[in-house]
């Protein structure tokens, strides 16, 4: 029997039907309960998203777990309420369809994202995420105020390594509760009253790690009009490494960590123990080098003086007289008397000369290690502002610096950076960079 129709074979079918779902459904999300989930070896996880009048099936695949996901896999269980972002597809071994998951988070922080969103928006019209303004922290202060839970880990850490640096340092905490409703309060008031004493050379706000929900105290207005009106630098260390909000964003200077920011401030003194080792050897190099110049300059005066020495003029004249003498034995007493006060006299000039020319000759020997100790400071000067330049040139060369902010890179396989999303074609596969490893991605869209 022949039909006018077209008639499909179950896979045409299936296609025909995931082909207009996709199509229809690129991006949508999904609201629901987690049930059935499992989360077997292969690293996907399956559940199913329910409310009290329907069901649906969901996977998240592995490749997607880690790309800027709120809600970790291992927190995902049974009876969660989610939100869910992703795309409409149809499993054809089951004729069923099922929700390819991208992004999920638990219900409600949506909204939290969503108002800061608009409070980043609105401060950064305002000018307060601008570098121009963020001022220079210099290294190594000695008073630092410090705000935070005077009792929390976070202080305990920052001063560890503090004094593991070994530099010299005063710390001022300023109280301050660091979650819960009243905390954008207290940390901004704490930042008025540092900055009304005048004592601190620079402000540090820290926290140790937390949920979103306890970080997002420092995504608070309240707290970003005080660090952006504060006349003191502030330095930021809140969470992890992970963790960045507005706080960080205002602040002059933002740290990973209370730790890290320990690190940022004090150098360890034994870096300039060895950097003064190496700068008096090298200056007892130029200096022994320079006098030995003078003193091989001053040898050959010596031995210039040495032909005008009294005691070899004296030898001459010593025979030059017993000739005389000789020859004029039978003269007058009065020739031999004038030819005494003259040898007399000659000794005379010819020791202030000597000693003229000794004076002379120290006191250039005093002026010229003068000079060369004023060159050598002057040239250790330089080598330490060149070391200084040549140390920035590395940090901000350093292509991997942008991964420890949160961004990431994206490679082809064959190692080539992708600079633009016109590179790629759907379904290609590229390696994603982060800060502690890299991930394999596959371009769906």
């Amino acid at each position: 029997m022949k039909f006018g129709k077209k008639i499909y074979t179950v896979s045409e079918l299936t296609l025909s039907i995931r082909t207009v779902l996709e199509e229809e459904f690129p991006l949508i999300w999904v609201k629901g309960e987690v049930s059935n989930l499992s989360k077997p070896s292969s690293g996907h996880i399956y559940f199913s998203l329910k409310d009290s009048l329907a069901i649906i099936s969901a996977v998240w695949f592995k490749s997607n777990q880690n790309i800027g996901q709120n809600l970790s896999p291992e927190s995902l269980k049974n009876g969660s309420q989610v939100l869910c972002a992703g795309r409409i597809s149809v499993y054809p071994q089951r004729g069923t369809y099922q929700l390819i998951v991208e992004f999920i988070e638990e219900v409600g922080i949506g909204d939290l994202y969503v108002e800061l969103e608009m409070l980043k928006q609105k401060l950064g019209k305002k000018g307060y995420f601008d570098e121009s303004r963020k001022r220079h922290i210099s290294k190594n202060p000695q008073r630092v105020g410090v705000i935070t839970a005077p009792n929390g880990a976070a202080i305990q850490d920052f001063l560890r390594v503090a004094r593991e640096m070994g530099m010299p340092f005063r710390v001022r905490i300023y109280p301050s509760t660091v979650q819960g409703e009243n905390a954008p309060a207290e940390i901004a008031k704490m930042i008025e009253i540092a900055n009304s004493e005048k004592w601190a050379e620079v402000l540090v706000l820290i926290r140790g790690g937390g949920s979103f929900e306890d970080i997002h105290v420092f995504n608070s207005e309240t707290v970003a009009d005080a660090i952006f009106k504060s006349s003191i630098p502030v330095v930021t260390g809140i969470g992890h490494e992970i963790d960045y909000t507005i706080a960080d964003m205002v602040a002059d200077y933002r740290c990973a960590t209370p730790t890290y920011v320990a690190g940022f401030l004090w150098e360890p003194i034994e870096n300039y123990i060895q950097m003064l080792d190496s700068l008096v050897l090298s200056l007892f190099q130029n200096i022994n080098r320079h006098l030995n110049f003078r003193l091989n300059r001053v040898s050959g005066y010596l031995e210039k003086l040495n032909a005008y020495s009294p005691k070899r003029i004296m030898k001459n004249l010593e025979h030059s007289l017993f000739k005389v003498t000789n020859d004029i034995v039978s003269s007058m007493s009065g020739i031999i008397h004038r030819k005494e006060r003259e040898l007399i006299h000659l000794i005379f000039t010819l020791n202030i000369r000597f000693k003229d020319i000794v004076e002379r000759t120290n006191r250039n020997l005093k002026d010229h290690t003068k000079i060369l100790i004023f060159n050598a400071s002057k040239k250790l000067d330089k080598l330490e502002r060149d070391i200084d330049l040549l140390t920035n040139k590395v940090y901000l060369a350093d292509p991997t610096r942008p991964l420890y902010k949160g961004y990431s890179m994206v490679k082809r396989l064959d190692g080539k950076v992708v600079i633009s999303s016109k590179e790629l074609l759907v379904g290609e596969q590229v390696n994603i960079l982060f800060k502690d490893g890299e991930r394999l991605a596959q371009i769906i869209e």
